[in-house]
């Protein structure tokens, strides 16, 4: 027996799951969730703050349309306890992956456990806007996704930061929540003649100068402040933040495609290494909470048939 005890007592444990899935978002959820059906000794570690944490609602959602993140994953915990395969570790931080022969070893606050499949899905950390105000508004008036956030600031001016010239079009997707969309180029983004023309046609203004400030009352985008101190009023910002994975998943050094998403088998969601599957945020530019619990269901239904069939082979199933 350990003669320690409180938080002080760092306990090392060995436990051999089937699959351990690293991250608590949508996708880790719906993940779990099949491979609680399937029966399978399943380890869900969800560490780390959730990165839809600032935003008031998952928007959507069928079924689920506008609930808060925290009741999500709240409803989505009940769920999975009513499965007795499946363990639950919240809090609790994925350090490092490591080949152990056939298997991985997961290093996780402390403990040690061995798993047979690995299935990341700790979606991409976003970087904020480099401007003072951007981390208070982020979730609130400062938005990636229109299909989430749109309909709650429809018919208010809306704004769309263009990261690079052949993104400047999208700004005319915002037309399906206002007829008042504004594009910046914060002075960084050369906007294509053809797309000049386009956006002058449909009455969407092209704002060059730089951004230097992003005006605001409490939690609320009220303008944005250009060179010359000019604010131009706008109720909401669009952007696409800039991103990057989660350090447990850099580790591993998987195969990326050219815009640093995890690249994965179209339909085993396998990553470069056998044996390690990703689903959701980290391994397509298309987020959204449906779409990454979409992902995680199918990856896990992969990976739970591919794993029964290598246990029947071995007499274990």
């Amino acid at each position: 027996m350990c003669a320690c005890s409180g938080e002080s007592c760092r306990v090392r444990r060995i436990m051999l799951l089937d699959v351990a899935v690293i991250g608590g978002g949508p996708a880790g959820l719906a993940a779990a969730l099949v491979l609680g059906r399937s029966r399978k000794r399943t380890a869900l570690f969800d560490g780390g703050t959730p990165r839809n944490a600032t935003a008031a609602y998952i928007g959507g959602f069928v079924t689920q349309d506008r609930i808060a993140p925290a009741s999500f994953r709240h409803t989505a915990h009940e769920d999975l306890r009513a499965y007795p395969s499946v363990d639950l570790h919240l809090d609790t931080m994925v350090d490092r992956i490591e080949r152990a022969g056939a298997k991985f070893r997961i290093l996780a606050s402390g403990a040690e456990y061995t798993a047979r499949r690995v299935l990341l899905a700790t979606g991409m950390i976003d970087e904020p806007i480099p401007l003072p105000g951007s981390r208070e508004l982020w979730g609130t008036s400062l938005f990636q996704c229109p299909y989430c956030h749109g309909y709650e600031v429809a018919d208010r001016p809306l704004a769309f930061l263009a990261p690079e010239p052949g993104e400047a079009p999208w700004v005319q997707l915002l037309r399906s929540w206002s007829r008042d969309v504004m594009l910046f180029t914060n002075a960084s983004v050369e906007v294509e003649p053809a797309c000049r023309v386009a956006l002058a046609e449909a009455s969407i203004p092209i704002e060059e100068r730089r951004i230097i400030g992003l005006a605001r009352t409490g939690r609320q985008l009220t303008g944005i402040v250009v060179d010359g101190n000019v604010t131009i009023p706008r109720s909401a910002l669009f952007f696409r933040p800039v991103q990057r994975q989660a350090p447990v998943v850099a580790g591993l050094a998987l195969a990326l495609d050219d815009r640093n998403y995890v690249r994965v088998g179209e339909d085993d969601y396998e990553t470069s290494i056998r044996g390690i599957h990703a689903a959701g945020d980290l391994m397509t530019h298309y987020h959204g909470a449906l779409a990454a619990a979409a992902a995680g269901s199918k990856a896990a239904h992969s990976i739970n048939h591919g794993l029964t069939v290598d246990l029947v082979g071995q007499g274990l199933l």
